[in-house]
């Protein structure tokens, strides 16, 4: 036999704010995660690049 199962719990928090009022879109200061951002991609870049040249090399010298 399949038991229901019930969330008593989630009552009592229904009337509960999760997040202020006061929030608005834009206003935070993002430069470190614009930094972050931008160094995982030129390192994504540059490890793609070297990647690309090594099986390219393989390609020819290993024959």
């Amino acid at each position: 036999m399949a038991r229901v199962l019930r969330y008593p719990a989630i009552k009592e928090y229904e009337d509960t704010i999760m997040a202020d009022d006061d929030y608005k879109h834009g206003e935070m200061d993002i430069t470190d995660q614009e930094k972050t951002f931008d160094g995982f991609m030129k390192w994504s870049t540059n490890v793609a690049i070297v990647s690309i040249l090594i099986v390219i090399g393989l390609a020819i010298f290993a024959t």
